[in-house]
């Protein structure tokens, strides 16, 4: 018996990884991680798990049993039409996701980081699936999503870093000019929060169930049965899975910032979505917000810089990216044989 397919939504470091690792212990379930990266090929040939990815030792092992429909998926999956609307079609993505869920297994499941604004269309194309959606503490995801980087770095809201912020705003630009305002363009947090609320909006709207990390942490075998009260999860796997959830977890935000410098950053943010309507999105299409407060938006688009060719532009960034990818794994593997 096949059951419907899990769709694992969230921000960057909200905590997607954690869920995919406890489903990918289960018998007869086909765990995919991150199916829409730029650089799946690179990374499936070359990178292995972190450190703090606890009990994972593959990311990539559901993509061995695809074979020849590896050639489905296109690096432009990860920036392209971002938002997708559920009466729009993309043959191509739709395509890539059903050859992942055509290899037999009791259960499918795809664990995405880039669906943010397309709950709509998977809703509509795999209307039997259950997606859940995982969020953190903002503070603590954008923590997260620089504690790779240099202190002077983090607050660069342009750094082409590995959570790809400033990306997905390039990206999203032409539909939402807010991300690359002078305010968005001068604090990563700034644009971090205006993503990240927009996305639990989406999500609010779209998925069928939202996880809180911390929750999933302190009490999994509770937030468990509600994945299983949902048809997401069997009762019988609710104790493998929690055996594969790790409470570990780093310093919170406030080691790095001030509560007061998220609140202030907040606010401003906040007051520029209400400005701009953005708090009635998705209930609302951008089209409508756009209509109602034309004035607003007309000043967004015209205070808004962004080079020309943004696609040419992230493409290069990707292929760049499968090279750096594939030189630190040589890296790696000269000092593993020293």
């Amino acid at each position: 018996m096949n059951y419907a397919p899990v769709f694992i939504s969230g921000w960057f470091c909200s905590g997607t990884t954690a869920l995919w690792s406890a489903y990918r212990r289960l018998p007869g379930h086909v765990a995919y991680y991150e199916p829409l990266h730029a650089n799946l090929a690179a990374h499936i040939e070359h990178t292995r798990p972190k450190p703090s990815h606890v009990g994972v030792q593959d990311y990539w092992q559901a993509y061995q049993q695809l074979e020849q429909g590896r050639a489905l998926h296109c690096r432009s999956f990860a920036y392209q039409r971002l938002i997708l609307g559920s009466d729009e079609t993309w043959p191509e993505l739709r395509q890539w996701l059903q050859a992942l869920m055509a290899v037999k297994a009791k259960r499918h499941v795809l664990k995405f980081n880039r669906v943010a604004f397309r709950l709509p269309w998977l809703k509509k194309n795999w209307p039997e699936a259950k997606i859940v959606h995982l969020r953190r503490n903002v503070r603590d995801a954008w923590v997260s999503t620089r504690r790779h980087l240099p202190p002077e770095q983090w607050d660069d809201a342009d750094h082409v870093d590995a959570y790809e912020t400033a990306q997905t705003a390039w990206a999203l630009a032409n539909d939402l000019p807010v991300l690359l305002s002078p305010e968005a363009s001068a604090s990563a947090y700034h644009r971090f929060f205006l993503l990240w609320t927009l996305a639990e909006q989406v999500a609010a709207a779209h998925a069928d169930i939202a996880i809180d990390l911390e929750g999933l942490k302190r009490e999994p075998f509770q937030v468990l049965d509600s994945l299983a009260q949902l048809g997401a999860l069997d009762q019988s796997d609710i104790a493998l899975a929690v055996s594969a959830i790790s409470d570990s977890g780093h310093a919170g935000h406030t080691e790095f910032r001030s509560e007061s410098w998220f609140d202030a950053i907040e606010q401003a943010a906040q007051a520029q979505m209400e400005a701009m309507g953005l708090f009635d999105f998705p209930v609302r299409s951008l089209a409508q917000i756009k209509a109602s407060k034309a004035d607003v938006w007309r000043e967004q688009f015209d205070q808004m810089q962004t080079a020309p060719g943004i696609q040419r532009l992230l493409l290069e960034l990707s292929l760049s990216r499968d090279s750096a990818i594939a030189a630190h794994a040589k890296d790696q593997a000269a000092q593993g044989s020293d």
